[in-house]
């Protein structure tokens, strides 16, 4: 094997993979856990993984905000935080969504991340029924406030690009 070879291995669950994100290593999302290959060298010759939390994630891209990985939970009623908690040397996952029991049917999820301490970040889950809910996060001051957004149309997908957050109603 050679450093750059692809990388062949078996992990230990039957749930499908369905997403991957780069932080602090690799994380894998399957339907039933969250796994993480640490943030070592990855080659073929040198790699392990580590089965974290068991939650499952619903499959919506997970996005990355102040270091966290936040995903929507299997059951799509839950907005989980995915951060390394060194007092446990390993991941760990803290329910966002307790702040507000909002979530229901989540169909997409995007991110506004802000530079600017006192704008905050914000977090925009689109929901099956047309709303969608607006979280600001700032989670250094620990902030965490959800509230719906409604329009007269039915809210269909939700992008934020570099200029502003883009819907589709």
């Amino acid at each position: 094997n050679y450093a750059n070879d692809s990388i062949d291995i078996e992990m230990l669950t039957n749930n499908p993979i369905l997403n991957l994100v780069e932080q602090r290593g690799i994380h894998i999302f399957t339907a039933g856990e969250e796994w993480t290959a640490g943030e070592n060298t990855l080659t073929p010759d040198n790699i392990s993984l580590a089965c974290n939390t068991r939650n499952g994630s619903l499959g919506l891209s997970p996005i990355i905000m102040n270091g966290v990985v936040f995903f929507i939970e299997k059951n799509g009623e839950s907005l989980l935080g995915y951060v390394y908690n060194y007092e446990q040397a390993s991941f760990v996952t803290d329910d966002y969504s307790i702040y507000g029991n909002l979530i229901k049917k989540p169909v997409a999820i995007d991110a506004e991340i802000n530079s600017n301490r006192d704008k905050g970040n914000f977090v925009y889950i689109v929901l099956e029924d047309g709303v969608m809910l607006t979280g600001c996060v700032m989670l250094s001051q620990n902030i965490f406030s959800i509230s719906q957004f409604v329009t007269d149309g039915i809210i269909k997908d939700v992008c934020c690009l570099k200029n502003g957050t883009y819907l589709l109603v």
